[in-house]
């Protein structure tokens, strides 16, 4: 298992939360705006690293994450393939996102364990749908 940054401890069970991970805070507001409507108040985690991320991820256990393939450090198909290899976040659903892909790096992503590859501009109400069926939330997975 790795280690986890400042002594914290990962919370059992898991959450209601999505995390997004983008080096861009555009990219980021955005995700943390489609998640947090006037509807839907999904516990959203920001991080803009790989490390970061997967550290995250492993506090708060979320059951959906979205990686923007460009991060800060690192990338978000290498976070992918960490996270589906540690038993609290293996089956957590993940979107890959990409603003520049090409037919090799979306299949490298979907190798890596994404369920989803998106490109960018991507689709709000698509992911909203994702974290519907995610979350047994009918209004979400309807929008």
């Amino acid at each position: 298992m790795e280690k986890l940054p400042f002594g914290l401890k990962p919370r059992p069970g898991g959450t209601h939360a999505v995390l997004v991970a983008s080096r861009d805070v555009e990219v980021r507001r955005l995700l943390w705006d489609t998640f947090h409507d006037d509807e839907h108040r999904y516990l959203v985690h920001e991080e803009e690293t790989e490390e970061a991320a997967v550290a995250l991820a492993l506090i708060s256990r979320p059951a959906l994450v979205v990686l923007d393939s460009d991060l800060r450090e690192g990338d978000g198909i290498a976070a992918c393939r960490r996270l589906r290899q540690l038993r609290p976040t293996r089956d957590c659903r993940i979107v890959v996102i990409s603003g520049y892909a090409t037919q090799e790096e979306r299949q490298e992503a979907l190798a890596a364990g994404a369920d989803t590859f998106m490109l960018k501009p991507f689709s709000p109400l698509r992911l909203m749908n994702i974290a519907g069926q995610v979350y047994g939330d009918e209004q979400a997975a309807s929008a």
